[in-house]
């Protein structure tokens, strides 16, 4: 019993200040540390706004591997009613709401109920596809990756509907990322309407230091359900031991902030 009288009288209390030194010292550092980089996006072109040799007025506005920089386009792989080569993928730029996409396939230009849902959040150009006639897969190539390490997916998306035609129909994204697969937040669309934007997150693991990022629209029925997406991007996710340093930084602070009055760091005080 006196051992632990003495263990707590003296060496317990003894230990506190240089825990709460500790603790200054790391809520000081954390003040003195420059900010974080942002995240790096492994994606290219992800914002769909670096456009090669393109014409819209005497092209079309489709969307290729050779007028896309950064990725490519499978032949069609559902619904391939024009052929393998013809896919019904387009590059929307901003005024696509009132001046419609060219469809050079077609021979005329396509508008969509209200003008669809407008410019995304990320701004500029955006990424439409047919999700039931002349389906086909979007990729690019990922590099750099470290195996095991966990990596976010975010991009926006919505759906819209071609004037003309009528009815209802439910459509997302199916996303792949090597082996792995995922679908992005089934979108209801009205008819006649359209949806807007929402961001969509999904996280994948990295089995290998290069990997394919695959997109497809898909949905439920034959009226032109056109899906849009842009803003792609493909981040690593923290590792947990950094999280815990700023924990421990923040902690610091907040010990700080309470003990500021009767023991500033820097004072060394035994209780």
């Amino acid at each position: 019993m006196l051992a632990y009288s003495r263990f707590k009288s003296k060496t317990f209390f003894n230990f506190r200040v240089p825990v709460l030194s500790l603790l200054c010292g790391a809520a000081l550092a954390l003040t003195t540390l420059p900010a974080a980089a942002d995240p790096v996006n492994l994606v290219q072109n992800g914002s769909f706004n670096t456009v090669a040799g393109w014409n819209p007025a005497a092209s079309g506005s489709a969307a290729t591997s050779s007028n896309l920089p950064g990725w490519q386009f499978t032949s069609c792989v559902n619904a391939c009613t024009g052929g393998a080569n013809n896919l019904f993928s387009f590059v929307l730029q901003p005024n696509y709401t009132t001046a419609g996409i060219n469809d050079a396939q077609d021979g005329h230009d396509t508008y969509f109920y209200g003008g669809g849902p407008g410019v995304s959040p990320d701004g500029g150009n955006a990424y439409t596809a047919d999700g039931a006639h002349e389906v086909g897969i979007m990729e690019q190539s990922i590099s750099g990756l470290s195996v095991g390490q966990s990596y976010q997916l975010s991009f926006y998306q919505a759906s819209m509907e071609q004037t003309g035609y009528t009815g209802a129909f439910t459509g997302n994204w199916e996303v792949g990322f090597g082996n792995q697969l995922a679908f992005s937040q089934n979108m209801s669309n009205p008819s006649q309407g359209y949806t807007g934007w929402t961001l969509q997150t999904m996280d994948f693991t990295a089995t290998s230091v290069t990997q394919a990022l695959l997109f497809a629209a898909t949905a439920t029925n034959s009226y032109p359900p056109f899906l849009l997406m842009d803003g792609v991007s493909l981040t690593a996710v923290p590792e947990p031991a950094s999280i815990a340093v700023v924990g421990v930084g923040v902690l610091g602070l907040v010990m700080l902030r309470r003990r500021r009055r009767s023991a500033p760091c820097g004072v060394n005080v035994v209780v």
